[in-house]
């Protein structure tokens, strides 16, 4: 009642035989609010050990590619800060950007898939939605920068992320909200996203879907091999 979430229940057994429990929900809209209201809901209510944050980012030129696959060992909030007057350009954003890390442990399968062609190759067939795409795809740990909109400008990314992120390998909506949450409410959490555009004036849906299937794949294979 009064819940704008509907939750999908299942269980599985994992590589060894362990039986494992898992809930599944989708945010009830996109952003870092709705994502972090969807985790502390999920906590509340099912108590899990863990957050899995799993779908599609815009990712970095020269750093990733469409259909990459990237793990964030680190959330930033790029847009905490303060708005200040400039005499010379009217007003500038000032950054203070919070960063949040996941547990190291949670990074190392992750390491091992990094190296492990054959699975990503596997993935990627499994999840092959377009005839016209048979790139290899890489996987990528690092940085992922979350802010509260969708961006389809490389400048502004130039301006206002790369300045003061230097490192970030792509950006979303939801991860930083999510590790936030998970954090303060004492759980172990992790996000899994796949880059399904550049966040460019290109920008479009296209892939989107297919981005998506790649990032739960590499999520399953954790879960029932890694967890």
């Amino acid at each position: 009642i009064n819940d704008p979430l509907q939750y999908y229940y299942c269980e599985i057994n994992d590589i060894n035989k362990f039986p494992l429990t898992l809930v599944h929900c989708h945010t009830a809209k996109m952003g870092v609010v709705a994502a972090s209201q969807a985790a502390a809901r999920t906590i509340e209510l099912f108590e899990p050990e863990c957050i899995i944050m799993c779908g599609i980012a815009g990712g970095r030129k020269g750093k990733t590619a469409l259909g990459d696959i990237v793990v964030a060992e680190t959330a930033v909030d790029f847009a905490s800060g303060s708005i200040e007057t400039n005499p010379e350009i009217g007003y500038e954003f000032i950054p203070d950007s919070e960063i949040i890390n996941t547990d190291p442990n949670w990074i190392k399968p992750f390491k091992n898939y990094k190296e492990n062609i054959q699975l990503l190759r596997k993935i990627r067939d499994e999840a092959d939605l377009f005839e016209d795409y048979k790139n290899d795809i890489s996987l990528h740990i690092g940085k992922i920068a979350t802010g509260p909109e969708v961006i389809k400008s490389e400048e502004f990314s130039e301006k206002y992320i790369k300045a003061h992120n230097r490192q970030y390998i792509a950006i979303d909506m939801e991860t930083y909200g999510v590790y936030y949450t998970a954090r303060h409410l004492g759980r172990k959490y992790i996000s899994i996203k796949c880059i399904s555009d550049n966040a460019d004036h290109k920008k479009d849906d296209k892939y989107q879907k297919y981005a998506a299937l790649l990032a739960s794949k590499i999520m399953k294979y954790f879960i029932i091999n890694d967890y």
